[in-house]
């Protein structure tokens, strides 16, 4: 019986401009193509490549692809050899895509490679940690279709031990979202995550500086001259900035384009959500923005000097593009804002100790603004939990709620004074 194994390309991408790699199988001159999980762009295939080279040396992680697709027509041609003179094309499809030999390993490593093409590096970073710890913590080699609700609930109670119980609802929802897919293609008959009870959420400490703390930090430039560097002032001044606008996140401040000041506003897409802000600026940070607006930039460059405006990473600019950049262009981006972000923390701490600061970092201008609207909502009838959710960003009043009730010491100091007559 004349049979062969060969890899190709799909004819057509995906919505992110992706190609899946097929393996096709001809019997008797009849093709059956199964999909595997591998998705590149159309410049790294090279249809006429000798065995094992069929992803170019240009992609970044060629050598893994390669070795991935070999394995996957050594298995075939096993699977081939096994059946022996039943092995028609459909037998042989059938075998190969048999979930019952599809270790959890393999499954969730098929899963990230996947989350790597479809979303930020970032956040695909975070994932393949997460899932990876999961991975490394059951038995070695265990099938996905072995997987039950006790080995998750070994998992959980791990994780408690180790990290707050928010930390454990958000590492179990990653890997719960994996099994649901596996779950919907088929690969498991029942999800064990159908019976996990997540934990619960509760209340964490957040960081906040007093208006008296903001007023410190941002002085400690004049206070200190000798001691100021030039990426000092833009630490302290973006912090500054961030705070007086709602706490933009440091993602976004470093993001921020020509273009998104207009009219005396500031509207941007938030990047961990998509979700598109607008917010006056205030009188407060115009010397900020006078200081950094450059009337020669183009629309599209970058407003704050910390990205490269010739890097390939800056022509793509809304969320929805970023994730579908090219994961080269992705790593590159990735590495550079995690660069110029540690970098503001570290300056960002270092000018803060000189106020007699401690656990400052940039995140704390969000709480610290939060903490702020939270309070002056006590005093003035025209701040609603509404609007402060909008300058938040967040997409629900609950989240908002949740979050204003972290700082909200003093309410609960109120009540426990008034139940005692005090």
């Amino acid at each position: 019986m004349s049979t062969s194994f060969n890899i190709e390309l799909s004819p057509r991408p995906n919505r992110e401009g992706l190609y899946t790699i097929y393996l096709r199988i001809t019997v008797r001159r009849q093709h059956k193509r199964i999909k595997t999980s591998i998705l590149i762009e159309k410049k790294f295939y090279n249809p006429e490549a000798e065995y094992g080279r069929w992803i170019r040396k240009t992609h970044p992680r060629s050598r893994q692809i390669n070795e991935a697709l070999v394995g996957i027509l050594d298995q075939a041609r096993s699977e081939y050899e096994g059946l022996g003179s039943v092995a028609s094309k459909e037998a042989i499809a059938k075998k190969i895509l048999n979930p019952d030999k599809l270790t959890l390993a393999d499954y969730m490593l098929q899963c990230i490679q996947e989350i790597f093409n479809t979303t930020t590096y970032d956040h695909a970073t975070q994932c393949k940690c997460i899932l990876n710890q999961f991975v490394a913590f059951l038995p070695k080699d265990i099938l996905l279709t072995e997987v039950t609700t006790y080995h998750i609930n070994q998992y959980k109670v791990h994780l408690l031990r180790k990290n707050h119980a928010n930390t454990a609802r958000h590492y179990l929802k990653k890997i719960g979202t994996q099994f649901r897919r596996a779950y919907d293609n088929d690969l498991i008959t029942k999800n064990p995550y159908d019976k996990i009870e997540y934990p619960k959420s509760e209340r964490c400490t957040r960081k906040k500086m007093s208006d008296a703390e903001i007023d410190t930090l941002n002085n400690v430039k004049a206070q200190n001259p000798r001691f100021m560097g030039k990426w000092d002032e833009i630490a302290i001044e973006l912090y500054y900035f961030s705070y007086l606008h709602g706490g933009i996140r440091l993602g976004d401040m470093v993001q921020l384009r020509v273009k998104d000041f207009q009219n005396g506003r500031l509207t941007y897409e938030m990047n961990k959500t998509g979700v598109v802000k607008s917010i006056k600026i205030r009188p407060e940070a115009q010397s900020i923005f006078d200081k950094y607006y450059n009337p020669d930039a183009l629309p599209e460059h970058y407003f704050f000097p910390l990205l490269d405006n010739n890097a390939p990473y800056s022509r793509f600019i809304t969320k929805a593009e970023k994730s579908k950049m090219p994961l080269p262009i992705k790593q590159h981006h990735y590495n550079d804002m995690s660069r110029v972000k540690r970098r503001i923390n570290a300056w960002l701490k270092r000018k803060a100790l000189l106020g007699e600061l401690e656990g400052v970092t940039f995140h704390t201008a969000r709480h610290s603004f939060a903490d702020k609207a939270r309070r002056m909502m006590k005093e003035k009838k025209n701040i609603t939990i509404d609007g402060i959710r909008l300058m938040l960003g967040h997409s629900s009043l609950a989240t908002t709620q949740r979050y204003l009730n972290s700082f909200d010491l003093e309410g609960q100091d109120d009540a426990h004074d008034a139940i005692f007559g005090d």
